[in-house]
């Protein structure tokens, strides 16, 4: 909407608002006022198709100027396009004030406000009432539209929930309830299947709370259906049982000590090394007395080698045989004493 402020008004002065109430009629609103009261007009200047050209017109008719005005208006169908010599605000309503320069108005002269609008209707260009104090008309105070909270239909005393029906639960078992605990006729524990009748009565605006309340299922999984002023049925399965997988224990190898050999006379030795229990050409990875003269670190496959270790006074060998690598067999090896076989016996796994 454009406002042009440039137009020219009647003559201005300084001053104070006067105040008065004022009658209008029909057609152009003139108004008859009182001693100190404006005329407030809306006159149509020229009009065409859907638009037209308005002058409203403030005159002060009493004694005592008006100092600064404040009017407001609505059209019925129609809207402004552009005005000039008032500040306009709003969308229909609208209101006006002075631009300043147009702020006085003495008695006898007038402050004049144009409008350029729009008539939806192509009929006669509308012509409304003009509000504001001046004017004799305080401005409409806006009726706030009240919320409204629908209250439910009150059911006479004695209407009632007619039952509540479980299913689904094996022989014995039951649920825990609660079936509109608290009021007339409603129920809380435990129930199991069948059609059992509880009334629940109500009386005029008192309405039970959510009727039906699954407290504990134990293992069951439970679906509720539940209708207003009619049954509530219950349709339970079992759970399937959780299964806690049985950990796997490994079990602790059994460890075989190696004898401290006995101490003997210089040139004492471990004769020989007996390997048997091996696919042909399979062989074993141990460590025979390792560092030692005759000592053997290696694979050896089945039969009887003969390896000579020697020792002397307290330097004794280390324990006899390491199995390094049973490459897919299980192996027992046997130390005897000096001067006797060691064996080592295998089995594939």
């Amino acid at each position: 909407m454009k406002n042009d402020n440039k137009g020219q008004g009647n003559s201005i002065g300084k001053g104070f608002r006067g105040y008065a109430a004022i009658a209008c009629i029909a057609a152009t609103y003139a108004c008859m006022p009182t001693a100190n009261a404006a005329t407030c007009e809306h006159v149509i200047e020229s009009q065409w198709g859907d638009g037209f050209i308005a002058n409203i017109k403030i005159t002060n008719d009493g004694s005592t100027l008006i100092d600064g005005w404040d009017i407001s208006w609505e059209y019925e169908g129609a809207s402004i396009l552009s005005s000039w010599n008032g500040d306009i605000s709003g969308s229909n309503p609208y209101s006006a004030s002075d631009v300043g320069w147009n702020r006085v108005i003495y008695p006898g002269q007038s402050a004049n406000i144009g409008i350029h609008g729009s008539n939806a209707a192509f009929g006669p260009a509308p012509s409304p009432v003009i509000y504001g104090s001046e004017c004799g008309f305080p401005h409409p105070t806006p009726t706030a539209t009240p919320i409204v909270t629908p209250t439910p239909t009150p059911g006479p005393c004695g209407d009632s929930w007619p039952s509540l029906k479980i299913s689904g639960l094996d022989v014995n078992d039951t649920i825990e309830v609660s079936w509109y605990a608290g009021w007339s006729g409603g129920f809380e524990g435990s129930i199991g299947n069948g059609d059992t009748f509880y009334s629940v009565s109500f009386c005029g605006n008192d309405f039970p709370p959510p009727g039906l309340v699954l407290v504990d299922t134990a293992g069951y999984s439970c679906v509720v259906e539940e209708e207003i002023h009619s049954s509530a049925t219950v349709e339970c399965s079992a759970l399937e049982p959780t299964i806690t997988p049985t950990p796997i224990v490994t079990p602790t190898p059994i460890v075989t000590p190696t004898p401290t050999p006995t101490q003997g006379p210089c040139g004492d030795s471990w004769p020989s090394l007996s390997i048997s229990g091996l696919d042909a050409n399979d062989t074993i990875e141990v460590s025979w007395y390792a560092g030692w003269s005759g000592g053997f670190v290696g694979p050896i496959g089945n039969g009887e080698t003969f390896y000579a270790v020697s020792f002397c006074g307290n330097n004794f060998p280390p324990a006899g045989l390491v199995l390094v690598d049973t490459a897919g067999y299980s192996c027992v090896a046997d130390n005897e004493a000096i001067d006797a076989s060691t064996t080592v016996e295998c089995t594939a796994l």
